[in-house]
């Protein structure tokens, strides 16, 4: 650690002896110009995307960008310069010079696939938090994937700079090394290593992400209000459930620089409304895609885990925004992980990030044209006749109830609690039938092939059957390659009056609103 520390700062006072470098603001300024804090040594370029190199600076001031052997030329006009270079193959180092009044020279630049991750906590942990990351450090890292960290940013408005999160490792992009890795958040560190192994192109992350906020805090004013027209701004800026705030300080500054596409952990803040979550993550993904430019590229999450979610005295209000993320891959080019086997009762941080972030990134090589299998057993079609259900699946192949594990006590690791809720392998647990009445109970499941046959004693005639519908959902159907099947119910019923009369509740608490205003249309970075 101690010659990493030195060696950076041996680095730095060259490059300022070189080249008359000094950092401020989080960018690199020479003389006039400055460039954008999303560049720095180390750097992703998305490969097969024009390059766009930006910055600010006086007014009139002429700037040059070259890159392995082409050359860009702009004018600060508004104080603001961009570059735009021929797309590239995937390859480097590579160096850009920005030549002003002065020189500026980026080294180690690669050209690769870049993703952004976001949304809340399970998203923003850091992998230095995981177990196994402390057991053994030095096992982490790969020089392929480099890592950026924005800081946690809200704002009134769109900003054009993203601030980044500044430390003795990591200020910029880093090379994913043992220490920087650990600075990261683990589903992407797992995510990113996954898809740079099979691919075998440098991969870039950036980290954008904060705990606690909800969908509408990452969407800007104008798509919000069409989507939720009496929306309003919080008085306390940081407040995680502030509409827009860190769409504008995290994802704002983000949307000139191409990359390959997103993955997103969110949702745990929609339990306590789900009924706008379908239209609002929908919206998102659309929104950001629009301000991106790049036309539909990739846009994967995850689905929520198990967890009991105390506060919710229905037990099922998690469930329904896990249907609303499911709806959501009605949008081309999007995929999904399921994370129901993944959870802790007592944590809404369950610790099983590494299969997280790679169930991602096989959602991802799939969605890249990879023989990957990337999805468990989704459901299809059921039909009922002679007291029981059959239900019908996609990804079938290989049915099986495996054991599942998870813990009942927070702040363990992963299957060692005593205590902890098993679904033993070859018992097929989480199916329940209703009849007429519509009241579900609890539901013997056989794998039958590539079908499942449910029926209770209790139910002579049913007519509808839910799978894993519960904040925490003891389930445990699988496919031979080992992913869980989705949750899923085969009725129409409408969500539930305890689950509104409590979102009521819920937003009632937020009553530190400003005085209305008209919203405003966000500036499109573009």
């Amino acid at each position: 650690m101690k010659k990493y520390k030195m060696k950076n700062h041996i680095q730095r006072a060259v490059y300022s002896l070189l080249f008359g470098v000094a950092a401020f603001g989080g960018h690199l300024r020479a003389g006039d110009i400055s460039i954008n804090s999303l560049f720095s040594d180390h750097m992703v370029l998305q490969r097969n995307q024009p390059i766009r190199v930006f910055g600010t600076g006086a007014n009139n001031s002429e700037v040059v960008v070259k890159l392995a052997g082409q050359e860009g030329r702009s004018t600060v006009r508004d104080g603001i310069w961009e570059v735009q270079l021929p797309a590239m193959t995937a390859g480097g180092p590579h160096t850009i010079e920005v030549a002003g009044p002065q020189k500026l020279t980026l080294s180690d630049v690669m050209i690769g696939d870049v993703w952004v991750g976001s949304g809340q906590s399970n998203m923003g942990m850091a992998l230095k938090g995981m177990p196994e990351y402390a057991r053994a450090l030095q096992s982490f890292g790969n020089p392929s994937v480099r890592v950026f960290k924005a800081k946690v940013a809200p704002a009134e408005t769109p900003q054009r700079e993203i601030q980044r999160v500044k430390t003795q490792i990591t200020d910029g992009w880093r090379v994913a090394d043992p220490a920087s890795s650990g600075e990261i958040s683990a589903v992407g560190y797992y995510f990113a290593n996954a898809v740079q192994r099979e691919l075998g192109v440098t991969i870039g992350f950036i980290h954008s992400a904060q705990g606690a906020t909800s969908v509408e805090a990452w969407l800007d004013d104008k798509a919000l209000h069409e989507v939720l027209p009496d929306s309003k701004r919080l008085d306390v800026l940081t407040n995680p459930k502030n509409p827009s705030v860190f769409y504008n300080g995290m994802i704002a500054p983000l949307q000139k620089f191409p990359i390959k596409g997103i993955i997103w952990y969110q949702g745990e803040s929609g339990g306590h409304d789900p009924e706008p979550y379908q239209s609002l993550f929908s919206k998102l993904i659309v929104r950001w895609r629009e301000q991106w430019g790049l036309g539909d590229i990739p846009f994967y999450w995850v689905q929520l885990a198990s967890f009991q979610f105390s506060s919710d005295k229905s037990g099922e209000a998690w469930a329904w925004v896990r249907e609303a993320q499911d709806k959501c891959r009605r949008l081309p080019n999007t995929g999904m992980a399921v994370a129901l086997d993944l959870g802790e009762f007592g944590d809404i941080h369950p610790k099983q990030k590494r299969e997280v972030g790679e169930r991602l990134a096989k959602v991802a090589l799939h969605g890249d044209g990879k023989s990957v299998a990337a999805e468990g057993p989704r459901f299809k079609s059921a039909e009922f006749a002679n007291g029981q259900g059959t239900i019908h699946f996609l990804h079938a192949e290989g049915l099986e109830a495996r054991e599942v594990v998870m813990n009942r006590k927070p702040k363990l690791e992963p299957g060692i609690d005593p205590e902890a809720f098993r679904a033993p392998a070859g018992e097929l647990l989480g199916f329940q039938v209703a009849g007429s009445d519509g009241a579900f109970v609890e539901a013997k499941a056989v794998i039958k092939g590539d079908t499942v046959v449910v029926r209770s004693p209790q139910v002579k005639q049913p007519i509808a059957v839910r799978y894993a519908w519960k904040n925490f959902a003891l389930a445990n159907l699988c496919n031979r390659a080992g992913l869980p099947a989705e949750p899923f119910r085969t009725d129409n019923a409408p969500l539930p009056d305890i689950i509104t009369k409590q979102a009521e509740v819920f937003r009632k608490t937020l009553n530190n609103y400003k005085p209305s205003s008209k919203p405003t249309n966000a500036e499109n970075p573009q």
